[in-house]
């Protein structure tokens, strides 16, 4: 199996898990800047046909509500936008920042 493929399983376990990138690889033994990179490759952001995971725009979320099965090892949001840009984002953030944030990544 070609590594791309796997790192594709990958990220299929991890839309399921529920958890951050950064939960997740600690979970798996995968270190968070290999997740990154993968994601960022994976998403054809350099041309060529897209191969992400992940489809670029809107995707479904999985909301998990409070149970003691789960385990929050993250006080922060992973944010990626379809253009590869990611933000870690603190809980707790001033929402206005955020958004202006947003708006000025959005034009990258």
């Amino acid at each position: 199996m070609k590594r791309a493929d796997e790192m594709r399983s990958v990220f299929a376990r991890h839309e399921e898990s529920g958890l951050s990138l950064k939960a997740f690889g600690e979970r798996e033994g995968i270190s968070y800047t290999t997740l990154q990179y993968w994601r960022r490759k994976l998403s054809g952001k350099k041309g060529g046909k897209r191969t992400s995971p992940v489809p670029a725009g809107l995707t479904r979320v999985r909301i998990i509500p409070d149970a003691p099965e789960v385990e929050r090892r993250s006080s922060a949001f992973d944010v990626w936008f379809s253009n590869g840009i990611s933000v870690e984002v603190p809980s707790g953030f001033d929402e206005q920042e955020l958004r202006r944030l947003v708006g000025v990544l959005a034009t990258c």
